[in-house]
């Protein structure tokens, strides 16, 4: 609303008024500047965490901790500037609170593991993903740990199974000495949290975290699990507010009949036509500039 106001501050003066004139000039625009420039962070930051088409949990500390540095007075600052940042700091602080599934996302992001952007809070995540590890690999070490006749726990090792080795058609073959079987040693829930944190795998902030997750699902099977579980949280309720919003345009004084399924029904269908419409132009331009360039083309030609 301020940034509206900036644009067409300068025009206003043609347009307000007389009675609004000395409320106009009291106004610093200098300030007012200041104030939008300030606040744009924070329009940007609203932006990347409504995102509906990526995960935006493990955004929420980083972003968190950069308005708050963004909040830091500097020796420019006006003194109403000052004023604004020290409260929207404190309101941060005490307002935005961080929950267990932060921290997790925030980890489990490759290019956000190490916690540079705010480095107390690492440790913290750490002891939180390693305790949910424990927590998942219960029923899996129960699985995987032989006992034997005394009930005493073998060496938690898979073996390779003899009955799948390959049998040869010739006979001397069968006498053939056997190669030794190799056990396979179990990843462990603490292995596979190390192995993720020493790895150096870097992603940009376009890639898509998921299929890095997908592709090394093998690498770190619990770990992927928690990925599934906790990406598919959305940091922010703005997708349900703009749900609730087009439901409110959707189902009118005019179309009161319409019961639950169909009102999903016609969501989906809204939202359909609506991609349908950005293709479309997207397709209609491509086609003017082919047209255009055909023309030109005839043109030299002739």
């Amino acid at each position: 609303m301020l940034k509206v106001f900036l644009d067409v501050y300068d025009e206003l003066t043609g347009v307000i008024n007389n009675a609004f004139m000395a409320n106009l000039a009291a106004i610093d625009k200098e300030l007012l500047e200041e104030l939008c420039a300030f606040l744009k962070f924070f329009d940007q930051a609203i932006d990347k965490l409504s995102e509906e088409e990526k995960p935006t949990m493990h955004k929420v500390i980083s972003i968190r901790q950069l308005l708050l540095n963004h909040c830091d007075l500097k020796y420019e600052d006006s003194g109403e500037l000052k004023q604004l940042k020290c409260f929207v700091g404190e309101r941060i602080k005490s307002v935005w609170t961080v929950q267990d599934q932060h921290y997790m996302c925030t980890l489990l992001h490759p290019s956000l593991k190490h916690f540079e952007i705010a480095p107390n809070e690492k440790s913290k995540a750490i002891a939180l993903v390693r305790q949910e590890l424990l927590k998942r690999s219960l029923p899996l070490s129960n699985n995987i740990t032989a006992t034997d006749h005394e009930g005493v726990a073998t060496n938690p090792l898979i073996m390779i199974d003899k009955s799948k080795l390959i049998t040869s058609n010739y006979l001397l073959t069968r006498c053939f000495d056997q190669r030794p079987l190799i056990p396979k040693p179990v990843l462990t829930p603490t292995s596979e949290l190390d192995n993720y944190m020493s790895s150096d795998i870097q992603l940009r902030e376009n890639d898509n975290v998921l299929l890095f997750w997908k592709e090394n699902t093998e690498l770190f099977p619990i770990l992927s699990s928690m990925v599934r579980d906790l990406f598919a949280i959305p940091a922010s309720n703005t997708t349900v507010e703009r749900l609730f919003s087009s439901s409110k345009n959707t189902v009118t004084d005019r179309r009161t009949s319409l019961n639950g399924k169909n009102d999903k029904d016609a969501s989906i269908k809204n939202k359909e036509q609506l991609k349908r419409k950005i293709s479309t132009t997207n397709d209609e331009q491509d086609l003017l500039i082919e047209g255009k360039n055909n023309s030109v083309s005839s043109t030299m030609t002739k």
